[in-house]
This record gives C-alpha cells, structure tokens and sequence, in this order.
C-alpha cells in the first residue's frame, strides 16, 4: 500500500516516487503539469531551506499526488519516460 498523509488543506499526500533535482524533476513536473495532476515537492534532509540548497547539490526530491491521482499520475509518466525511450532509439 502507498504511503499517503492528509495535509490541513485536506490534500491526501501518497507517494508517487523520487527524482533527481534538475533535468528529471523538470520532466516529471511538466507531465504533471500537462496532465493537470497537483503534485507536492518534499526535500528530504534539507528543512526550510530545501529548494534553494537542493538547486546546488541535485538532491533527491520525492514527488506526492492525491490518491485518486495516483494511477493516472502513475501511467503519465511511465508512458512518456516510454516515448523519450523509444524516441532516443528511433533516432540512433
């Protein structure tokens, strides 16, 4: 079963995956984003200071969707990390 949390806003925080800062989260974050799926950034280890320290050191960040966007969440980005795959073949 997924980790999953309920913030005071009501949001239900279930753990997606994590990704490297950088390249990957743009990635992930713009088929979130394309999707229409909200999505939550945690740093752990880092605190307050998390994103600013996290552009410098390329930590890991874990990604958090609402349950009922879980699969959907799921199935985006699997599919798309599919396309670039097949894509980068394609072109070689």
């Amino acid at each position: 079963m997924a980790d999953s949390k309920t913030d005071k806003d009501g949001f239900e925080e279930v753990y997606l995956m994590t990704v490297s800062g950088g390249i990957e989260m743009d990635i992930v974050e713009g088929i979130l984003r394309y999707e229409k799926i909200p999505f939550v950034k945690k740093y752990p280890g880092f605190g307050g200071v998390a994103q600013a320290l996290q552009v410098f050191f390329n930590e890991d960040i874990e990604l958090y969707v609402s349950g009922e966007d879980l699969q959907r969440a799921r199935d985006a980005v699997q599919k798309n990390g599919e396309n670039a795959a097949d894509h980068k073949t394609d072109t070689q």
